[in-house]
């Protein structure tokens, strides 16, 4: 509390019963006058800290809303990326179909061909035709085995891939999160020390 002098003139003149009745007036309203400016700085302290967490919470949602969009942006790209691949093998394979199918028809003309010539070697020219086509047929399927394997092995590496990305993109973000809730704890805790050390 602080202590108030009264002159001496003044003292005589209202006496000690006028002189402490001061005192006690001016006292109380410098009490009163302290506590208005201890509310007041409360009521800013809690408007500024509503508001600080007000922007917080809004730039989470914003993160949140980006992280959701990157997300649906990254299934869309895989899912057409998994459709590309999946018309490029059907179109491949269609092409090898068509392929099979028009060398099977030439070797069927040759055979009905050498046959209506020479009926002895139809049996010959059947055993060579179907281990010919057999070796053909082999072939075929172990190309198409391949190249699937070679798609398969891609696929798998470009998911591998965009799975990594996304992981390390997801720790970026969650070590920025921490560094900004730190600070903002950070800032917080300075305000609350402020008000402690003006409330003393």
């Amino acid at each position: 509390m602080t202590v108030i002098a009264i002159p001496k003139a003044l003292r005589e003149r209202l006496g000690e019963e006028g002189s402490q009745g001061l005192v006690d007036i001016i006292s109380a309203i410098d009490e009163r006058a302290r506590e208005d400016s201890l509310r007041l700085l409360s009521e800013r302290f809690e408007r500024r800290l509503s508001d600080e967490l007000g922007k917080v919470n809004e730039r989470i949602t914003g993160l949140d809303e980006k992280i959701t969009n990157l997300e649906e942006r990254f299934e869309r790209r895989l899912s057409e990326e998994i459709g590309k691949v999946n018309e490029r093998l059907t179109l491949e394979i269609g092409k090898i179909n068509e392929r099979i199918t028009a060398e099977i028809g030439k070797l069927d003309e040759r055979i009905t061909i050498e046959m209506g010539k020479v009926n002895g070697r139809i049996t010959s020219l059947e055993e060579r035709f179907e281990r010919r086509l057999s070796e053909e047929i082999g072939k075929v399927n172990e190309r198409i085995t391949v190249e699937i394997g070679k798609v398969n092995e891609r696929i798998t590496a470009e998911i591998g891939g965009l799975r990594q990305d996304m992981e390390r993109f997801r720790s970026e973000l969650i070590k920025w999160m921490f560094i900004f809730w730190v600070g903002q704890i950070a800032v917080i805790g300075g305000l609350i020390v402020g008000v402690f050390n003006l409330a003393r």
